[in-house]
């Protein structure tokens, strides 16, 4: 049962990462088929390897987002686009954490869960403090963390998620994100 658990988690998670990291690459570094190759995680859940590879050797952005739509996750998620990818990729895996938790909570996914919650406290510390070091004003600072409570709101998460998920910026409207290329 922990393994069915573990793998569904991990699996998708595996998935939206070698999607990101096509996608990266791809759009920001111009990198060759062989560059990406050996970024890729070695190990697929719901993408195939042709997907995967059709993915990579994609000539233009528009060929890669044809094979993207017809991928498990491009025709289970219609939301989801290469150009948001990294924003679902969280919102993909706390609702898949939070379903396993909740519906086996004396099993390994409520142990991943609770670390995962605690990584992102820690990111949203790590925000906050970076928020203080790069002096964006307090008014600016509240107004993130409103879009991100708003954001959380409309979330499908029960509320005891919706309180561990206070703030979650988008690296789109959020200067000082953590990790962020532009800085």
């Amino acid at each position: 049962k922990d393994l069915e658990e573990i793998t569904c988690t991990y699996g998708e998670k595996f998935d939206m990462l070698n999607l990101q990291f096509i996608q990266r690459s791809k759009r920001y570094y111009n990198m060759d088929p062989a560059s990406i190759y050996a970024l890729l995680i070695p190990m697929n859940y719901k993408l195939k390897k042709e997907e995967i590879t059709a993915l990579v050797e994609a000539p233009s952005y528009e060929e890669g987002r044809r094979i993207f739509q017809k991928t498990w996750y491009g025709s289970k998620y219609e939301q989801l686009t290469v150009a948001n990818l990294e924003e679902f990729y969280n919102h993909i895996h706390r609702t898949i954490l939070e379903k396993e938790a909740h519906r086996n909570p004396y099993s390994v996914a409520i142990i991943y869960s609770y670390l995962y919650n605690k990584e992102h406290e820690v990111n949203r510390l790590t925000i906050a403090i970076e928020c203080v070091r790069y002096g964006v004003q307090h008014d600016e600072a509240m107004r993130y963390w409103a879009q991100a409570q708003a954001a959380q709101q409309q979330s499908e998460l029960p509320q005891a998620a919706d309180i561990l998920y206070q703030f979650t910026p988008s690296s789109a409207t959020n200067p000082c994100r953590y990790g962020m290329e532009d800085l």
